[in-house]
């Protein structure tokens, strides 16, 4: 039986006691809606804040004191996929249907779509933020469909991921707390803080990747080369293609191919010129819109550089 933040039995003397004794406080400016409740009495000091947007909402439950002898429960939509952060110095117990989890200090956790229910027991302290994505939100920033997979991998991963303690994320989550911003820039410096924490999360878990998952990314590379040869992409262009940052990709990629992503794709396109060369009548300067050089006086270098000769002696050798 949910409540926004702490759950007694529905309609029992605890639960009405808790709704009756609480300072509630909203507020709506330009697509930001914020709400706080807040206990200062003889059973509980804390409180409950909440940022919502459009597609997203960004939680915080802080329970300093917890002095009844009934149970109160922080429970989160079971509808939703979740990060929980652990903002304690203490480490907290909670259940994510039915099993038990733990997260030390400044830990967080991405659950998809199942119970999360933490029991506040007496003298309970408890500092969590929660980001609840609705559905939809991923769709709603249009990433590249690799980097969506991976964001889908790692929500629907059969062991919740957990958020190893982070400097990087750390620090956003302090900025989330300590906002200033007026209510116009609200909206976008909250959405801009999430899509940090999202991106430093891909991070970590690059660093965890089995070789097979880098070996796939780094295949996919080549082929969305191969298939449009006449495009030069730049190594940031690829990174977000695959969601690896870009020295980890130019260093895997170098791993398994034995060259550069440049060399690469210069080599595919300078087999394709040969291709076109002898198999067309295309004048040089279309064969070097073709594969994706800005100058037909650049492509015949890198031709000559790769083959020996330039363009025009190659293809009086295949007449």
């Amino acid at each position: 039986m949910k409540l926004n933040v702490l759950l007694a039995p529905e309609n029992s003397s605890y639960f009405n006691y808790l709704n009756n004794n609480s300072n509630y406080v909203n507020t709506k400016n330009n697509g930001v809606y914020e709400e706080e409740k807040s206990w200062d009495n003889d059973k509980v000091k804390g409180y409950y804040q909440s940022i919502l947007l459009a597609s997203f909402s960004i939680n915080r439950y802080l329970v300093e004191q917890y002095m009844s002898c009934e149970d109160g429960f922080i429970v989160l939509n079971p509808n939703k996929k979740i990060l929980v952060f652990n903002l304690s110095e203490a480490q907290v117990e909670y259940h994510v249907n039915n099993n038990m989890r733990m997260l030390r200090s400044l830990e967080g956790e991405l659950i998809n779509e199942q119970q999360f229910e933490l029991r506040l027991n007496k003298l309970s302290k408890v500092d969590l933020l929660v980001i609840e994505f609705n559905d939809g939100y991923f769709e709603h920033l249009q990433l590249p469909k690799i980097l969506s997979e991976t964001l889908f991998s790692l929500f629907n991963k059969k062991t919740n991921f957990i958020i190893q303690k982070d400097l990087k994320i750390h620090k956003i989550l302090l900025e989330i707390l300590d906002n200033h911003q007026n209510n116009l820039g609200k909206f976008l410096y909250y959405s801009s803080k999430v899509v940090a924490i999202l991106s430093e999360i891909i991070r970590l878990q690059e660093i965890e990747q089995p070789d097979h998952i880098i070996k796939s990314k780094v295949e996919f590379i080549k082929q969305l080369i191969t298939d449009n040869i006449h495009i030069q992409y730049s190594i940031p262009d690829l990174s977000k293609e695959v969601g690896i940052n870009e020295s980890y990709l130019k260093k895997y990629f170098k791993k398994y191919t034995n060259e550069t992503i440049f060399e690469f794709a210069n080599r595919k396109r300078i087999e394709h010129a040969k291709s076109l060369l002898c198999t067309t009548k295309l004048p040089i300067g279309q064969i070097t819109e073709q594969i994706g050089f800005q100058h037909a006086s650049h492509f015949s270098y890198a031709f000559k550089k790769a083959i020996g000769c330039t363009p025009y002696q190659y293809r009086s050798r295949c007449l």
